[in-house]
C-alpha cells in the first residue's frame, strides 16, 4: 500500500501511520523542493 498525505510535520505523519505499525513496515520520506534539498546536502 502507498499513503500519500498532505501533514504540517513529521510527528503528524507518525501518528497517521501508528495504527499500521504492528501488521506493516512503515516507511516514509517528506517531500521538500529541488532548493531544500541541495541546501540540506550543503550544511
Amino acid at each position: 500500500m502507498v499513503s500519500i498525505v498532505d501533514a504540517p510535520d513529521e510527528k503528524t505523519i507518525l501518528k497517521i501511520h501508528q495504527p499500521y505499525q504492528e501488521t506493516a513496515e512503515c516507511d516514509w520520506a517528506p517531500a521538500i523542493t529541488p532548493e531544500d534539498a541541495a541546501k540540506a546536502l550543503t550544511e
